[in-house]
């Protein structure tokens, strides 16, 4: 019978295993250091899956889940997550959580994954991804595809934000935590993020990230009541216009409807002409207390991992 096993990886070495990890979990290893846990699943010699964690206080966040396609309903999946999960009790984490964006058949066996091991799964939003070629015909933003595009004055990337800024505009109690910069501070890029800036005063901002390669993330939207009608459509054009000369042509656009009006935006902007994901979000309560070894001392789940049987 096929056996399969797991390995801790280094991500900034993860070989045949790194088309199995999301792009935004090799950039976040990377990027702040933060610490964070690989694995990787190895079938009949070959990689075939992986996962990682980042570890963030009292929680771990699933960042990244992926099986081929070849080897999934064996147990490969199953058992990463288990790993995983034994990993949090050998650091007395209680919670792991998990936000995930799928569709169909696949987004039942995430959905299924979870629930066999007690998870609270609820669904978040609905998920709007379309081709960035949808909108060189269209009247209102088709100019965020040609060359002489110029941003409007009024808008400001986040890049160019100092920290005193950003802490002002987070303590705007106006503004829904859910909405608020902080609430994607994994996923923002500052460069893809524009706010609307009239007499130093943000009135209105997009936020925006990478999500792959030629992809990315409408993340979030806010407006102050007293801005300009206008000022949404000219941010999300010159947004656009940033992915659409950063990855040198079109790309894949998604954006999710966390609220009526954002659901009712996005059915305006795609007119019909999408593909329909789901945003769930999974809680795992884990054990609190890790194995321990002949000698007394707990011992680590990522050390002693030989091949587990489908």
């Amino acid at each position: 019978m096929p056996l399969f096993s797991l390995r801790p990886l280094d991500p900034k070495r993860a070989g045949p295993f790194a088309q199995y990890c999301l792009p935004q979990a090799l950039q976040e290893a990377n990027r702040d250091g933060g610490e964070m846990t690989f694995l990787g699943a190895v079938w009949d010699q070959s990689a075939c899956g992986a996962a990682a964690v980042r570890w963030d206080r009292d929680r771990g966040v699933l960042i990244s889940l992926f099986v081929d396609p070849l080897v999934r309903g064996r147990g490969v999946a199953g058992a990463l997550l288990d790993q995983l999960l034994e990993e949090a009790a050998h650091r007395s984490v209680p919670l792991l959580l998990a936000s995930y964006v799928l569709r169909e058949d696949s987004l039942t066996a995430m959905d299924a994954l979870f629930l066999r091991r007690g998870a609270k799964v609820v669904p978040l939003a609905p998920i709007f991804e379309m081709d960035s070629r949808r909108y060189h015909d269209s009247r209102f933003l088709a100019p965020a595809f040609r060359p002489a595009f110029q941003p409007d004055p009024h808008i400001q990337p986040f890049s160019a934000f100092s920290s005193e800024q950003l802490e002002e505009l987070e303590r705007r109690t106006e503004i829904p935590p859910f909405l608020l910069p902080s609430a994607y501070r994994k996923r923002l890029e500052p460069r893809l993020s524009l706010a609307w800036v009239d007499e130093g005063r943000v009135l209105a901002y997009i936020l925006g990230g990478e999500s792959g390669p030629a992809a990315y993330n409408l993340l979030s939207v806010w407006r102050e009541a007293g801005a300009p009608a206008s000022c949404f459509l000219r941010l999300l054009t010159a947004q656009l216009n940033l992915c659409y000369y950063r990855c040198g042509g079109d790309f894949l656009y998604t954006l999710s409807a966390v609220t009526p009006e954002a659901l009712y935006l996005a059915e305006r902007l795609t007119g019909g002409d999408y593909t329909l994901y789901e945003e769930h979000f999974a809680q795992l309560e884990t054990a609190h207390t890790p194995p321990l070894q002949e000698g007394g001392e707990h011992a680590s789940p990522l050390l002693d991992n030989g091949p587990s049987q489908v």
